[in-house]
C-alpha cells in the first residue's frame, strides 16, 4: 500500500475558499482515489467482486473530477 496522506484542509473548511477549494477538492478527489484504488485491489484478491467493482468506480469517478477540475482551471 502507499503512504498517501490525507488531504490538509477538505473544501468544506473555511480555509477552502476559492481557488483553495478548487484545489483541496482535487487534493480530496487524489486521495480518495488513491485508496479506492488499493482497497480495490485488496478486495479483488479477497475474491470480493461487487465490492472491488464498486471502489474501482469510486476511483474512475476521483479520476473524472481531477480532470475536469483541471480542465475548468485551464480555460479561466
Amino acid at each position: 500500500m502507499s503512504s498517501t496522506n490525507p488531504p490538509e484542509n477538505p473544501p468544506d473548511t473555511p480555509q477552502g475558499r476559492g481557488e483553495d477549494a478548487a484545489l483541496a477538492r482535487e487534493e480530496t478527489a487524489r486521495y480518495i482515489g488513491a485508496m479506492a484504488g488499493e482497497l480495490s485491489e485488496i478486495a479483488r484478491g479477497a475474491d470480493l467482486g461487487l465490492i472491488a467493482y464498486f471502489l474501482e468506480m469510486a476511483r474512475l469517478e476521483a479520476q473524472e473530477l481531477i480532470k475536469a477540475g483541471r480542465k475548468a482551471r485551464t480555460t479561466r
